[in-house]
């Protein structure tokens, strides 16, 4: 987590008190289960800093996501809650891939499932050219 620290001077005397608070940016929070759109998981992935942590809000359950999703920068992405959150990608739309991670790039899951859905042909759920670390993720492929 980030770390903040706070200074008060008192009487003439300054102290330096240590506040140990874990904090995500707003702008690296999930908010919604929508595949697009102000707080969606692509929304986010795309406005976050390289070695950004993207956590998904802890009122968001589930995702589905309707087209596939390109990870081109390092990026770490995790429940804030711990409870797995599901990522379903529907591939009624989607003719390659769920996830692709770009050659190059370190990609890390954490508390997360990811299944397909209506995926007769088989697509991968997650292509991996650059390289993958998953801690407690499920997959039903």
């Amino acid at each position: 987590g980030t770390h903040y620290y706070a200074s008060q001077t008192v009487s003439g005397c300054e102290s330096t008190s240590r506040l140990d608070v874990t904090a995500a940016i707003e702008g690296t929070v999930v908010t919604t289960s929508a595949n697009t759109g102000a707080g969606s998981l692509r929304s986010v992935v795309a406005c976050a800093s390289e070695g950004s942590t993207v956590t998904i809000d802890a009122g968001v359950t589930s995702i589905t996501m309707t087209e596939s999703l390109n990870l081109d920068k390092n990026l770490m992405i995790m429940d804030m809650a711990g409870a797995p959150v599901m990522i379903t990608f529907d591939f009624t739309t989607i003719t390659t891939y769920g996830i692709n991670i770009i050659a190059g790039k370190t990609v890390t899951l954490e508390n997360l499932g990811v299944t397909a859905i209506n995926n007769p042909s088989n697509f991968p759920l997650i292509q991996v050219d650059g390289i993958l670390n998953a801690k407690n993720v499920t997959s039903n492929q």
